[in-house]
């Protein structure tokens, strides 16, 4: 990150300690039950915001690289509060498959996650109201709100995911690869992308339509909307804003 932005990151390369870095960030901030935390410790599968105030830094990291399966604690507390979202990051010093993430922990496997996966895109500023101007691209089985959206989570690339229950969000090695599988099993599928725009910032939204979706809440396919500091775009299914 640089120039003040704020980029979701993490470790991979072991349990680090922040004022042990190189080139510490100004600020760093870690996400637990609902709060925002100053932690003290870079923890692998864990995801942080962090910001430096000069241009073109990069978060430089030293020491033995992550492998092997890494587990990354879930909590879950069923009061549709942010604190069934968590903040976590890809581990590994390679792209992982985000298809294989939700394979492993997603409703057709381990069900701690709902498979939807929440980018945040800075906007470059700071609003009157003390928040970082952004928004977030979502991205659920059916696509991305933005289409930017490579179908890989970059090395270290940090994002928020809902929990289902609580448990471990596993990342297995066998994840890092550039081969995505087909988000559709049957059915034909339609898109909508709309988005709004004012004079500092942009929101998109994705309306998809196919035989497989009912109307009710598709776990993995509607994806609910994280509000954008700035302007929030979204579709309502009952009382749920959906992304």
């Amino acid at each position: 990150s640089g120039k003040g932005a704020y980029t979701a990151l993490g470790s991979t390369s072991g349990e680090i300690a922040i004022s042990t870095l190189t080139n510490t960030p100004q600020f760093v901030y870690g996400f637990e039950n609902i709060n925002f935390t100053l932690p003290t410790l870079l923890t692998p599968g864990k995801g942080y915001f962090m910001s430096y105030s000069g241009s073109d830094e990069i978060l430089q990291l030293t020491g033995q690289l992550n492998s092997g399966t890494i587990n990354t604690s879930i909590a879950y507390s069923d009061n549709s509060t942010m604190d069934d979202y968590a903040l976590i990051s890809n581990p590994y010093n390679a792209a992982i498959s985000h298809a294989k993430l939700v394979e492993e922990n997603g409703i057709s496997g381990s069900g701690v996650i709902d498979g939807v996966i929440y980018l945040w895109r800075d906007g470059g500023r700071n609003l009157p109201n003390g928040t970082r101007d952004g928004n977030y691209e979502v991205v659920s089985a059916g696509g991305a709100t933005t289409g930017t959206f490579t179908g890989m989570l970059e090395r270290g690339e940090g994002f928020f995911v809902q929990s289902l229950q609580t448990g471990s969000l596993v990342f297995e090695p066998e994840m890092q690869t550039g081969v995505s599988s087909s988000r559709l099993s049957s059915g034909e599928k339609e898109q909508v992308k709309l988005s709004i725009t004012n004079e500092k910032s942009t929101d998109a939204l994705l309306i998809e339509y196919s035989d497989i979706y009912s109307n009710e809440m598709d776990l993995g396919y509607d994806a609910h909307k994280l509000l954008n500091p700035g302007i929030s775009m979204y579709s309502l299914q009952g009382n749920n804003k959906l992304a």
